[in-house]
């Protein structure tokens, strides 16, 4: 079992060996952007998906494999993100599905996530009285 600090440790050098590689690699003008990929089968790792990556684009251009696994039993989740310069992204969501191990693999190109819904900034939470509703600002001015 590796510990926290390996964890950390290890991501922070993948992500800086894709950031490096990318830098390296791509024009200084091209732009990134991610393909949702869905419907992967559940025994694929990031080299095999790579690998079929490379036979549909005809490119050298770098790119980054991420599948996406359950939190809690890390069990691959069946979809992931193929991180790529647009213009490979267009090339791969013009595809829009290939096959993986006798199976459609579907590609599109990914959305940001919207961000979850947040309390407005003017609204204060107030916990600790009897009856909040009842609270009045002299209590609150005391209480901070």
């Amino acid at each position: 079992a590796m510990s926290l600090f390996g964890l950390l440790r290890t991501s922070a050098v993948r992500t800086l060996a894709a950031s490096a590689l990318r830098r390296q690699a791509a024009p200084a003008h091209a732009r990134f952007a991610s393909v949702f990929v869905r419907n992967l089968p559940y025994s694929i790792t990031e080299a095999d998906l790579a690998d079929h990556v490379r036979t549909v684009v005809n490119s050298n251009e770098p790119f980054k494999v991420r599948l996406i696994k359950d939190r809690e039993t890390q069990r691959l989740r069946g979809f992931g993100f193929i991180d790529c310069t647009d213009e490979m992204c267009d090339e791969l969501t013009d595809v829009e599905s290939i096959e993986i191990f006798d199976r459609p693999v579907y590609l599109s190109k990914a959305t940001p996530r919207e961000p979850p819904p947040s309390v407005p900034s003017t609204t204060l939470i107030v916990l600790g009285f009897d009856d909040p509703e009842a609270v009045q600002s002299e209590q609150l001015m005391a209480a901070f």
